[in-house]
């Protein structure tokens, strides 16, 4: 129990044949409800969200149909509203006392992670976009939006690597714009 505790993770069960649920104490702590009696089998798929219910059922269903073992994330919603993210892994097997056939498995609160993830990814999208910016920022004149000197020397390296490469001509045209620096 205490190792199950310190992991945020609990063991389930689930008799195939009579659709009973059984928890550990930390999977009705993680689903934020009391443990005085373990849930029916729609309960417990009904305590996942909405977008996510199918994603439960059909790994059950699977799992039931070709005898095999399944992993899913998915998220719960507590009593209060509380959204949480969850691991549940199971495997199919027949119960040693009542010979039955069952699924055994965990569940796992992995909120934390997956906020954490989300927060790596917005900070990386953050970052792309303040480097295309200051790239912009490095390359175009402020002014016009016409790129600079520093890009004007970029793409003709680019394009004289190109007609290297392939052999085609290409060929510049320079326009001198009379008084542009009373405007600029």
């Amino acid at each position: 129990r205490m190792a199950e505790t310190a992991a945020n993770l609990g063991h389930w069960n689930l008799d195939i044949v009579d659709e009973v649920v059984s928890w550990s104490p930390e999977v009705f702590n993680i689903h934020g409800v009391s443990s005085d009696k373990p849930p029916t089998l729609h309960e417990a798929i009904y305590a996942y969200h909405p977008s996510d219910r199918h994603i439960v059922a059909e790994n059950i269903e699977r799992a039931i149909k070709n005898q095999q073992g399944f992993e899913f994330q998915a998220r719960i919603i507590r009593p209060n509203g509380e959204v949480r993210h969850i691991l549940s892994r199971g495997e199919y097997e027949i119960n040693s006392v009542s010979r039955k056939p069952c699924l055994f498995g965990i569940i796992q609160d992995i909120t934390a992670q997956v906020v954490q993830e989300q927060s790596l990814r917005a900070a990386s999208v953050m970052a792309e976009t303040a480097a295309a910016e200051a790239r912009m920022m490095a390359e175009t004149d402020q002014l016009t939006g016409i790129a600079n000197r520093r890009r004007l020397a970029q793409a003709i390296e680019q394009e004289i690597d190109r007609s290297e490469r392939t052999g085609q001509p290409f060929a510049i045209a320079i326009f001198d714009l009379d008084h542009f620096k009373q405007i600029n």
